[in-house]
């Protein structure tokens, strides 16, 4: 079934040679024929996340653990990228709402591919490598598969992709614990919650605008808790609340600038307050009291406030 060539990569001697051979990469687009889309933004180290669906539903693949980006093919066109499952491994997968999630070819963890692009002859290249344990990646080669040439297996595993990848960031800690009880996470990467069944989930997408979302782990799953947050400049646990998040995004990119709650008793994020004319708002640090101090930036001034939570 799985078919690759690792010889006549003579063409391929550096990654500028690579760079130049291949089409680009899409962060987010719709397919040729205007009925599906894809996206991807990128995670901790090179584990990053994919979603597609068809236009104006909902994803069928909703931020699935992914590393690099992806390809449209084929006709009708169908998405092709790698997907990351502790348990399955790296595959380069197929997907269309007809013909489902294919697996083209596939590697165990740690060993690691990255789709690097595809040529005008119909081939695929991909770079191998290690999972390093921070998600850093180690190159040791590459290998083309010619996709007129491969014969995709169906996945019948309904949780592929839905599985945790068990390697969870330390939230930052406060110097002065007697005066503040939590500060923001700015990295991407995903913050487990303090009895393990939830996890907060920071991305960058284009222009390395983050977003901020809450998952639940359920019977060894991943499952959505929360809508996605855009524009986010902070995002913690709240002190608190048990299993509850506040986040703050700016205004750049749409959202309200301001300060937002989620708990687990709804999808939503709750409106705090929200500063209309301001630009940008970033949590600084949340009292043991309940005080959350924050810079709140327009186009005249920044300033430092504190808001109530209680």
């Amino acid at each position: 079934m799985f078919m690759g060539n690792k010889s006549g990569m003579g063409r391929l001697q550096t990654q500028a040679a690579v760079a130049h051979s291949v089409r680009p990469l899409y962060p987010l687009s719709r397919s040729q024929d205007n009925r599906l889309y894809a996206e991807t933004v990128r995670g901790r180290g090179v584990v990053g996340y994919f979603s597609a669906g068809q236009v104006d539903r909902l994803p069928a693949l909703d931020m699935v653990y992914a590393v690099g980006g992806y390809l449209w093919l084929g006709s009708p066109p169908e998405v092709c990228w790698v997907g990351v499952d502790p348990t399955y491994g790296a595959a380069l997968l197929l997907w269309h709402p007809e013909k489902g999630l294919r697996a083209v070819y596939r590697v165990s963890l740690p060993k690691l591919i990255r789709l690097k692009g595809y040529f005008p002859d119909g081939t695929v290249l991909l770079e191998e490598g290690t999972l390093q344990r921070d998600f850093g990646f180690v190159h040791s080669g590459f290998i083309s598969l010619k996709m007129s040439e491969v014969r995709p297996e169906g996945v019948d595993d309904a949780h592929i992709l839905m599985r945790p990848l068990p390697r969870y960031q330390v939230p930052p800690r406060s110097q002065t614990a007697r005066k503040m009880a939590s500060v923001p996470m700015l990295s991407a990467g995903e913050y487990l919650s303090t009895d393990g069944r939830f996890f907060i989930r920071v991305a960058f997408g284009e222009g390395e605008v983050k977003s901020g979302s809450v998952w639940h782990i359920r019977s060894g799953v991943v499952q959505r808790a929360s809508e996605t947050l855009h524009d986010v400049s902070s995002i913690l646990w709240h002190p608190l609340s048990n299993n509850s998040v506040l986040a703050s995004t700016n205004a750049v990119y749409g959202e309200r600038s301001g300060i937002y709650k989620w708990t687990p008793k709804s999808a939503r994020w709750q409106v705090i307050r929200t500063f209309p004319e301001a630009t940008g708002c970033r949590v600084l640090w949340v009292s043991v009291k309940g005080t959350a101090r924050l810079e709140v930036t327009d186009r005249k001034r920044t300033q430092v406030i504190e808001v109530s939570l209680r």
